[in-house]
């Protein structure tokens, strides 16, 4: 019998060796566990040219300054929220306290005698009011001499302090109004009237726009219950 060639045999059994390892190789490929990698940080992208920016919201008011020519709204971080002169626009004035106040004021008219005082609308919120001419008479604003004026008559409304000038306070006694320095004092509580001190007597100016300050203590004196900036004319 012709011996069979062993060939064919040991190629099989290479192949089938070959066979082994490969699923060996695969099966270890296949069951290892993934490498982690950390994410890079990303940047945020950068806002693409004229696109819209999102507004910046306003430090919150936290003070109403008075001064001899208007007043000024002042943020928390210092910033100016409002600037008004005697003379200003009054209705923006209104729009700026009252976001500031978080409230809308009463609303109602003063008669004047409508040659040397005209009409005026008060604006009153609680501890302030905020008084402008009514136009309509055929005077211009600018020819009377008192076109907006204000009662102070709490140290505070709501969040805003109000804050006067020469350490003026509401509540003050009238012994430490005096300790301040009034250029004048008006005692006619014997004729039904009050106790008031006027302060910067000379500064009232139609001119320069810029007003006194009047301190009323009431009837019984006690202690200072309004602050009223105005144009003071003389006694």
């Amino acid at each position: 019998m012709a011996q069979r060639s062993r060939t064919p045999v040991v190629l099989g059994i290479i192949a089938g060796i070959l066979f082994i390892a490969v699923v060996v190789a695969l099966t270890l490929l296949l069951t290892r566990p993934a490498p982690t990698q950390s994410a890079a940080p990303t940047d945020p992208a950068p806002a693409a040219p004229g696109a819209p920016q999102e507004p910046e919201e306003p430090a919150p008011a936290s003070e109403l300054r008075l001064a001899a020519a208007g007043f000024s709204l002042v943020a928390d971080d210092g910033s100016t929220l409002l600037d008004y002169t005697w003379a200003g626009d009054a209705a923006q004035a209104v729009a700026v306290l009252t976001d500031a106040f978080g409230a809308a004021p009463t609303t109602r008219v003063q008669e004047g005698d409508r040659t040397h005082y005209p009409d005026y609308t008060v604006y009153e919120w609680d501890g302030l009011l905020f008084l402008d001419m009514i136009e309509g008479d055929g005077k211009p604003r600018g020819e009377y001499m008192q076109p907006s004026y204000v009662y102070v008559l709490a140290n505070a409304v709501g969040d805003v302090a109000i804050v006067p000038e020469f350490g003026l306070a509401i509540g003050l006694t009238a012994d430490e109004v005096r300790t301040l320095g009034p250029d004048e004092e008006w005692d006619q509580r014997d004729d039904g009237w009050t106790l008031e001190f006027l302060f910067a007597r000379e500064r009232s100016s139609f001119e320069d726009g810029t007003y006194s300050v009047i301190v009323d203590a009431g009837r019984d004196g006690a202690a200072a219950a309004t602050i009223a900036y105005v144009m003071f004319t003389g006694m």
